[in-house]
C-alpha cells in the first residue's frame, strides 16, 4: 500500500470518530500528567531544603500543571482544601531564595543538573504524546503537547518547528508574537505625521526658543528635534494610540484630550522648562530637576530631556507616555495599579518600537533592567523556569515606586498574557475596580480564578508555552 494511501485511511478514521481520540488523548495525558508531577514534587522539596524557596514554587507550580490535584504541591504551596477544592491561603506568603550569591550559584546549578535528568525521561514521552496527537488529527492538542516540551528542552528543533517559532534578529520568539510586531510596525508606517506649524506658541515666546513644531488632530509636539525626527515621534504616537483605541474598542467619551510633548535637549532647558510651569511647588521643580522628564495627566501634556539618550529615544517616550495618557482616561479608576499603568505602556513600546528606555517605576537595581525588549522572553522564560521570577503576588501588590525592574518586567508579561485573548477579562477586572471592588477580588471574579496562586499558575504555564 503505498504511503499517500495510508495516510488517508488514518486520515479518515480520525474523522470518523472524534471524540474517541479526543478522550484517548485526555487519557494519556492525564496518566503522563501522574507520573510526572511527583516527580517536580520531589524536586521542589530538595530546593526548599537546598533554601531555594522561589525554585520549589516553580517546581510545586508545574507539577500543578500535570496534575491539577496533585496533593503533594497544593500542600506545599500552603493552599487549603476546602469542600473538595483547594483554595490559596491568604496568610501563605511567597519565600524567596534564602541564599548568598555564591550559595545561590552552587545550589541553583545542583537543581538544574537534576532537572535536565527528569528532561530526560519528559522529553520523548512528551513528544511522543504530541506525534500521537498529529497522527490523529488532534491540532490543538498537539500544539499544547509541544509547547510541553519546550518547556523541558527549549531549543528542541522538533517543538520548535511544530509551534511555528521565527528566529527575529538572532532572538526565536513564537509566530502569535511576530505577527503582533508586523502588525504594530505597520501601523508606524501607515500613520501620518500630521502637519507643521509655523506660528510662535506660548512656551516659545515665554522660554525664548525656537522649536519644531507639529500637530494632528490628536498631538501637539514641539521641541529641539530636527523635523524628520520629530514626524517619526508624531508617528509613533499616532500608531500607539490607534492600537489602543482599536484593541480596546475606546469610546469618544472615554479618550484622552489632545496630548501635548514638549522635547528639550539638556538639563538646563528642562530646568528652564520647569520653572514656566505655574502649577508647580518649588519642592516639587527641584524634584523633577532630578529627573530626565514631567507629566501631567490632568492636563495630558509631558515633557522630556532627550540627551544623553538614544536617538530612538523620543520615540519610544512618546510611545509610553501616549499609552499612559490613553489607559487613564480609558479605564475610569482614579488609582489604577502600577502593574497595570506600566506592563501596558512597556506593552505598546516592545511591540512597536523594540525598545523600552522609560522606566517609571521608581525600585532599585535600575541598570538590570534590558533595554532591548526583544530579549526579554526569553529572560522571563528561564526566571519563571528556573524559579528566580519574582511571586506576581508581590508584583500586582506593588507601589510604582517600590517596583523592581524584574518587577516591571513580569509586570509587562502579565499584561502580555492578558492582551494574548483576555481582553473581556480585563474589562471585567476595570469594570469591579469601578465599581469599589478590591484589585484582589477584582481579578478572582475577572479571570475565574481563587487566588494569586492560582493566577500566577496560569500565567507561568502561558509563559513557559509561548515563549
Amino acid at each position: 500500500m503505498r504511503p499517500l494511501l495510508i495516510l488517508a485511511i488514518a486520515a479518515s478514521a480520525a474523522a470518523a470518530d472524534p471524540p474517541r481520540w479526543e478522550q484517548d488523548f485526555a487519557e494519556r495525558r492525564a496518566a503522563l500528567g501522574k507520573e510526572l508531577a511527583p516527580r517536580h514534587v520531589e524536586l521542589g522539596k530538595k530546593c526548599d531544603l537546598r533554601r531555594l524557596h522561589a525554585v520549589a514554587r516553580t517546581e510545586y507550580f508545574r507539577a500543578l500543571e500535570l496534575d491539577p490535584e496533585n496533593a503533594g504541591a497544593h500542600l506545599a504551596l500552603g493552599h487549603l482544601k476546602v469542600d473538595g477544592a483547594w483554595y490559596d491561603n491568604p496568610e501563605a506568603g511567597a519565600r524567596g531564595n534564602d541564599l548568598s550569591d555564591r550559595g545561590l550559584a552552587e545550589a541553583l546549578g545542583r537543581h538544574r543538573a537534576a532537572r535536565r535528568v527528569l528532561a530526560m525521561e519528559a522529553v520523548p514521552r512528551l513528544q511522543a504524546l504530541a506525534e500521537w496527537a498529529d497522527a490523529h488529527l488532534l491540532e490543538a492538542r498537539a500544539l499544547a503537547t509541544w509547547r510541553e516540551v519546550l518547556q523541558y528542552d527549549d531549543m528542541n528543533p522538533a517543538a520548535r518547528s511544530a509551534t511555528g517559532w521565527v528566529e527575529r534578529d538572532g532572538t526565536w520568539i513564537s509566530a502569535e508574537a511576530a505577527a503582533v510586531r508586523a502588525a504594530a510596525r505597520a501601523r508606524i508606517e501607515a500613520a501620518k505625521a500630521g502637519w507643521k506649524v509655523g506660528d510662535t506658541t506660548p512656551l516659545e515666546e515665554q522660554a525664548g526658543w525656537v522649536l519644531t513644531k507639529y500637530r494632528t488632530d490628536a498631538f501637539d509636539f514641539q521641541g529641539f528635534l530636527p523635523e524628520s525626527e520629530m514626524r517619526e515621534v508624531v508617528k509613533s504616537a499616532e500608531a500607539a494610540r490607534a492600537l489602543f483605541l482599536e484593541r480596546f474598542e475606546v469610546p469618544g467619551s472615554r479618550r484622552p484630550s489632545l496630548i501635548r510633548g514638549v522635547f528639550v535637549r539638556n538639563q538646563k532647558e528642562h530646568a528652564k522648562f520647569l520653572e514656566l510651569q505655574k502649577g508647580l511647588t518649588s519642592l516639587e521643580r527641584d524634584m523633577y530637576r532630578l529627573a530626565p522628564s514631567w507629566a501631567d495627566p490632568a492636563e495630558t501634556i509631558f515633557e522630556v530631556c532627550v540627551n544623553p539618550w538614544p536617538l530612538d529615544y523620543p520615540k519610544e517616550r512618546a510611545v509610553h507616555q501616549t499609552v499612559h495618557f490613553c489607559l487613564q482616561s480609558f479605564a475610569g479608576v482614579e488609582e489604577l495599579p502600577a502593574w497595570l499603568h506600566e506592563g501596558m505602556a512597556l506593552w505598546y513600546s516592545d511591540v512597536l518600537t523594540d525598545r523600552a528606555y522609560v522606566l517609571c517605576c521608581g525600585g532599585k537595581d535600575r541598570d538590570e533592567f534590558l533595554q532591548e525588549t526583544p530579549r526579554w522572553r526569553r529572560r522571563i522564560f528561564s526566571q519563571v523556569r528556573d524559579g528566580l521570577a519574582p511571586s506576581l503576588r508581590d508584583v500586582l501588590k506593588a507601589d510604582l515606586d517600590a517596583m523592581t525592574p524584574r518587577e516591571a518586567l513580569v509586570a509587562w508579561s502579565f499584561t502580555d498574557w492578558m492582551l494574548d485573548g483576555r481582553r473581556q477579562e480585563l474589562f471585567a477586572f476595570l469594570a469591579a475596580m469601578q465599581g469599589g471592588a478590591s484589585q484582589g477580588k477584582a481579578l478572582r471574579e475577572a479571570f475565574g480564578v481563587k487566588g494569586y496562586d492560582e493566577l500566577e499558575g496560569v500565567w507561568r504555564r502561558w509563559v513557559m508555552e509561548r515563549y
